[in-house]
């Protein structure tokens, strides 16, 4: 899925992550001239990105990996 984020430009000119999770460019602009509007000696730019959903293991005692079943599962052991 495509969605939005802003990002600040630092002191050395590279770009770190403001703000992201917009699902639509419009959104990101106006959240970016919302930014641009407090911070005027601050720069901000909007870019895309590809979001992807991840399968999450719901099975263990901590919901996550508690053993080498939960990293490479088989059908039976």
């Amino acid at each position: 899925m495509k969605m939005y984020k802003v990002m600040w430009v630092n002191d050395y000119g590279q770009g770190e992550m403001n703000e992201d999770g917009f699902s639509t460019e419009k959104d990101a602009e106006e959240y970016r001239a919302e930014l641009s509007e407090s911070f005027k000696d601050q720069e901000y730019y909007v870019t895309d990105y590809t979001h992807r959903e991840y399968p999450s293991n719901t099975g263990g005692l901590s919901g996550g990996i508690d053993g080498w079943e939960d990293m490479y599962p088989q059908d039976d052991y």
